[in-house]
């Protein structure tokens, strides 16, 4: 079982109504929830994600540990319940797989409650469109999905990524008053929407001086679905086995590579790992900010930890279902975390990581790199231009226009 001030805070997390683009709802929320775990936390609201730290200073080495928000909930928008598109996200598949009603929970812009209605996919202008709501209301959420533990797993509605959340802030608690390390939490606003918090870092350098230092190490955890992990070969998927193998230690975040020389934090981290009977080490699909970090070259020492989720985005055959984690896979990552900061020997081993190798099955080369920095940024272009205008999939001719025009300004970028 989990301590009981683990629950506590895992559970108050996923109580905390939230959708892309809002954060003035939702981040009070999430700092009162993290301070009522541990008052001595230090909350620093940055312009794209909250500095959490606590007795720092006392080392000569920093460690950064990442995590992000997801959303758990629909946007509505003009009156509507939808999702669209990797904008206004959250459950882009779902809306049409499901057939039958099902209840979500509405709530204002100060995320308090309206009311529970039903709802049914159908389809407007290829959009994914539920039925028409409150003028009022701006997130919906899905109704009665709670929080619970058992011997062998976790359930809740946002595992991904409050569960990482969860262990980095224990770990950061139960390690104040460590002296190998000046621990710090990074929780960025809207990783999941194209990595426009990660990627506005980079462009408009709003991140802690700190963290380009060569003597910063980070790790970025995620708690996403099995079926975006891959093997070496990058289109053959390993998705069932990998439950019941383990935490992953990743060396990528799709076809991403992190840095592998002189990587302090990986190799560490790899080298930890050996100790740990349920912990592996591959290449997987997936992302978080790491990704754009490594893609953007900003941090040196960058490593990764996933932990096994069931259920992601709450997908069920013909219904919502919880989210589902194994205990197991929790206390391991608890565990390696504790005996990453507490050895205080640095770690560089060159014949670690066959990165030639890596990169040649996953087809990786400098040409695919320089694709996929572009890529990301002619997204983030759109989506910001999709934000300022309300717009996602479009609902009416006026967004749809709006829609189009923000692909064709961000496609003038190159």
């Amino acid at each position: 079982m989990l301590s009981k001030d683990f629950n506590n805070l895992l559970s108050g997390l996923d109580l905390i109504p939230n959708v892309p683009f809002f954060k003035e709802s939702y981040i009070c929320q999430y700092e009162s929830t993290i301070l009522n775990y541990c008052n001595d936390f230090k909350i620093e609201n940055l312009q794209n994600g909250l500095l959490i730290s606590i007795n720092n200073n006392k080392a000569s080495k920093n460690l950064v540990l990442h995590s992000h928000i997801d959303h758990p909930g629909f946007t509505v928008n003009n009156g509507y319940l939808y999702s669209a598109g990797s904008v206004f996200g959250g459950y882009k598949s779902n809306l049409l797989d499901l057939t039958n009603t099902f209840k979500v929970d509405l709530y204002d812009i100060n995320a308090n409650f309206i009311s529970t209605v039903d709802a049914k996919a159908i389809r407007v202008n290829k959009a994914k469109v539920l039925q028409e709501v409150p003028k009022k209301a701006v997130m919906a959420i899905p109704h009665g999905l709670n929080y619970k533990a058992d011997d062998k797993k976790v359930y809740a509605r946002s595992l991904d990524n409050n569960l990482s959340t969860s262990i980095a802030l224990n770990v950061l608690k139960t390690h104040k008053d460590n002296n190998n390390y000046n621990v710090y939490i990074y929780l960025s606003y809207i990783e999941e929407v194209a990595q426009i918090s990660s990627v506005s870092a980079v462009i408009n350098k709003t991140l802690p001086r700190f963290f380009y230092l060569d003597k910063t190490e980070h790790i970025f955890l995620e708690c996403p679905f099995t079926d975006v992990y891959r093997g070496f070969n990058y289109n053959e998927k390993i998705v069932k086995p990998i439950l019941d193998k383990g935490i992953i230690i990743r060396l990528s975040e799709q076809n991403v590579l992190y840095n592998t020389k002189n990587n302090l934090s990986l190799n560490k981290l790899i080298n930890t790992s050996k100790n740990f009977e349920n912990c592996y080490t591959t290449v997987t699909g997936g992302s978080t900010d790491g990704k754009v970090y490594s893609l953007y070259s900003v941090f040196k020492n960058i490593s990764g930890i996933v932990i096994p989720c069931e259920n992601k985005h709450n997908k069920g055959t013909n219904e919502f279902v919880c989210e589902s984690a194994k205990i197991q896979d929790i206390k391991t990552c608890l565990n390696l975390l504790t005996a990453y900061i507490e050895d205080n020997n640095s770690y560089i081993d060159q014949d670690l990581i066959d990165l030639e190798g890596i990169k040649k099955d996953l087809s990786i080369t400098k040409k695919s790199e320089d694709i996929s920095k572009k890529n990301l940024y002619r997204v983030y272009i759109r989506n910001k231009w999709k934000l300022k205008h309300n717009t996602g999939t479009a609902l009416n001719l006026y967004h749809r226009i709006l829609n189009i025009l923000g692909i064709i300004v961000s496609r003038l970028y190159f």
